[in-house]
């Protein structure tokens, strides 16, 4: 997935009010900021406060949500599920409450996997490229059109077929793929979320399964809800001996044991390792983790190298454009001087 994650955070205005002391203060909860020596004086993002718009901004353009958010559905031709900004994060909160996710540091690392898992908001469908029986990606055969090769897709991962594949990998992952903003896959997690012992049996046309199991994808709601839930209940994975949940690596402020929990892996190009540490970075800084009593500690200690690294590395992009704009100027003014001098050296009427 190749995208920017925005670093914008120009917005920086505190939506707490003032104590009169002149410290800011929650303004449900009348929280100080905790660590005693931030200069900043901001208040973390543990419960009872709530990840707000400000906090959200560092992470992504608000302005571009609402479109980020249905793009996915509009290209398949669906009516959207539209939930602007403050919809999305009053649902988010809910379902974060809920599910147990109060502390902030579980929560930046929670919405830094769903802001990459998603494509950054954009799908709540996992990219689906079936497999055939032999576990081979079905690819498009000689001499067959588009739209065949569509149909063969189509068939291969339809409900219908999914019978006589029962107990296959296979064809349990061509059916039961990603869906949700941190993407739930096979069956028996299906099973476990929906609460339908032997789903894949269950899965026929006359039945309301399938419509359950589209539901997560197609609704906001669901695809907040089967996240928090993924994160609340999925253990660790490969499985030690002593399984660690999710919640316990993020207190750890363990990205790569939250990758690896989640993909499998923390491989940077098949994991987009690289790209959650970014989104942890900034949403972190929104969150103000580092006016956290409890977790300003291992968070400081992480984000100080994360940030350098991070400020280099944007530093070269921008270097990297500025060049790439002067061989374009450079380009252009060689073009506008060849044309000049053609016109001048062509003969009127010719």
């Amino acid at each position: 997935m190749n995208a920017t994650i925005n670093n914008d955070s120009t917005s920086k205005n505190d939506t707490s009010t003032q104590s009169q002391e002149g410290e800011k203060t929650n303004s449900d909860a009348n929280i100080k900021c905790t660590t005693g020596n931030c200069p900043c004086k901001y208040e973390c993002y543990c419960d009872p406060k709530d990840v707000d718009e400000e906090a959200f901004s560092h992470l992504t353009n608000l302005k571009e949500f609402v479109t980020s958010l249905t793009s996915n559905e509009k290209a398949k031709h669906e009516k959207p599920d539209k939930k602007d900004i403050k919809d999305f994060l009053k649902i988010l909160n809910t379902s974060m409450r809920n599910h147990g996710i109060t502390e902030c540091i579980v929560k930046a690392h929670l919405i830094a996997h769903m802001y990459v898992e998603s494509a950054y908001f954009k799908k709540t469908l996992e990219d689906q490229y079936p497999f055939d029986e032999n576990g081979k990606i079905l690819k498009r055969k000689k001499g067959e059109t588009k739209e065949q090769w569509k149909e063969r897709r189509k068939q291969q991962t339809a409900y219908m077929d999914w019978p006589p594949y029962h107990g296959d990998q296979i064809a349990d992952y061509n059916v039961f793929h990603g869906r949700g903003y941190i993407q739930l896959t096979h069956s028996k997690n299906y099973a476990k979320y929906l609460k339908i012992d032997d789903i894949a049996e269950t899965v026929e046309p006359e039945n309301d399964v399938e419509d359950k199991i589209e539901e997560i994808r197609k609704t906001v709601d669901k695809s907040v809800d089967v996240t928090c839930w993924f994160w609340e209940n999925y253990p660790f994975r490969p499985k030690p001996k002593n399984p660690e949940i999710l919640t316990l690596l993020a207190r750890k402020n363990d990205i790569k044991g939250t990758t690896r929990g989640i993909t499998g892996g923390t491989d940077p190009k098949a994991t987009s390792y690289n790209e959650r540490q970014d989104a942890l970075g900034l949403i972190g800084e929104g969150l103000h983790i580092e006016c956290c009593k409890k977790y300003s500690g291992v968070w400081n200690a992480w984000h100080a190298k994360w940030r350098s690294t991070y400020d280099k590395k944007k530093a070269a992009e921008k270097e990297k454009q500025a060049k790439r704009e002067a061989a374009k100027a450079k380009r252009e003014a060689a073009k506008a001087k060849r044309k000049a001098a053609k016109a001048k050296h062509t003969k009127p009427g010719k």
